[in-house]
């Protein structure tokens, strides 16, 4: 048995969850704020209400083991969900606690990590699944990632992308033990280690676009078999004037050193190729898959009701918040309300989500990093998803244009 204590602000009651996983039930318990643990833990009543997920036999083995859970329960260090940097202030006394910081900037990730925590202190972070870390573990990380950023400051961030996407596909793909989710997944274990998966290459990459400040999500894919994990990029690069979403899955191409074509792909083309390979998404996996969900379930509600409808103007409502949420994330100077044309900003958005990066740009931004000449550069970008979807006599013209000399 494992007892987890979490304490958010972002919940309003008492809730109980028990899973299973690998021979053990994990009982995790949330409370809305440390005076509501306190007063738990003083009456000792749990309450049917507070029972949210439940795996089978569940609750027979926790009346069965309430000594085990009790013990458990008091030596677990309380885990604090923060939301904003203004939570640590109700963060009091010397005892050890956990920090969950997986949902701040990573700026104030920094101010944490480098000024305010001491060595009473525990992080979970979003690059570390839920790998509980002290605070020495989680600077050097923090450090080795900051140097990283550091050196690709400079660069455009179609540049930095790239740079790091070259960077992290020249690592081979190496499984590791099924036993051990954190070794290679977790960031703070393939930064020593060899071993990295799909994962632990987004986690990777996606820390170090972070101190970049680059706009990024991961995307989780559901098959049969498991699963495969992508990242999504909100791109607004002026030095390219290059605007749209796309997926990056370095996994795919690790180790193919003539090959870019996951590289930054239009994420509508990702969503077909995916799919085609019996992957599906999850609607509520990230906000891109948000806003095609609530669109999906708009055109469903207008076979029934009007316009006018008040299931229509909540999903509407709802659309707009997230059409707002992409704009900001794609750095644009626009937000719109529930007497916009939704269907068009939907549509437009998924505009962004087809966008074709220029080969002449993939070659600038290719050679960045590496200088090639024109025809090895030209066979590299013959692989990207932007080559293929030109039309063949553009791509005639850009064969021409590219293996010239004078450019």
């Amino acid at each position: 048995m494992e007892v987890a204590v979490i304490v958010d602000k972002n919940i309003t009651n008492i809730s109980i969850n028990i899973n299973y996983y690998k021979g053990k039930y994990i009982i995790e318990l949330l409370f809305p704020s440390k005076e509501a643990y306190l007063a738990f833990l003083n009456k000792g009543v749990i309450k049917k209400e507070y029972f949210i997920e439940i795996a089978s036999n569940g609750l027979d083995y926790l009346k069965n083991n309430l000594k085990t859970f009790k013990e458990l329960l008091d030596s677990t260090k309380i885990t604090y969900v923060i939301r904003h940097i203004s939570d640590l202030v109700d963060i009091t006394g010397k005892d050890e606690f956990i920090l969950d910081i997986s949902n701040l900037s990573w700026n104030d990730k920094l101010l944490i990590i480098n000024k305010l925590a001491d060595n009473n202190t525990y992080f979970l972070d979003d690059y570390t699944l839920d790998e509980v870390l002290s605070l020495d573990d989680i600077k050097c990380m923090y450090e080795i990632i900051n140097n990283i950023a550091t050196s690709l400051i400079n660069k455009s961030p179609l540049e930095q992308i790239y740079s790091v996407y070259n960077l992290l596909k020249q690592r081979p793909y190496i499984k590791g033990c099924e036993d051990n989710v954190y070794e290679s997944r977790s960031l703070n274990q393939i930064l020593y280690n060899p071993e990295i998966v799909c994962l632990g290459y987004v986690n990777f990459s996606k820390a170090i676009t972070d101190a970049l400040g680059l706009k990024s999500t991961k995307v989780s894919w559901r098959d049969f078999d498991g699963g495969h994990s992508t990242s999504m990029y909100f791109i607004n690069d002026p030095k390219y004037r290059v605007l749209g979403i796309y997926a990056l899955d370095i996994t795919a191409d690790t180790e193919k050193y003539n090959s870019i074509k996951h590289f930054l792909y239009p994420m509508d083309i990702a969503i077909k190729e995916m799919e085609h390979f019996g992957f599906s998404y999850n609607h509520t996996d990230n906000i891109y898959f948000s806003l095609l969900g609530s669109f999906q379930r708009l055109q469903t509600f207008r076979k029934y009701f009007s316009e006018s409808n008040e299931i229509i103007i909540r999903e509407k409502e709802l659309l707009v918040k997230r059409i707002n949420i992409i704009y900001d994330l794609l750095g644009l100077n626009k937000k719109i309300d529930i007497n916009s044309d939704i269907d068009k900003e939907v549509a437009n958005i998924r505009k962004y989500a087809r966008t074709i990066i220029s080969p002449f740009t993939l070659k600038s931004v290719i050679n960045s990093e590496n200088e090639l000449d024109n025809e090895t550069c030209l066979e590299l970008i013959k692989t990207s998803f932007h080559y293929q979807a030109l039309p063949n006599e553009s791509k005639l013209l850009t064969d021409i244009l590219l293996s010239s000399k004078e450019r």
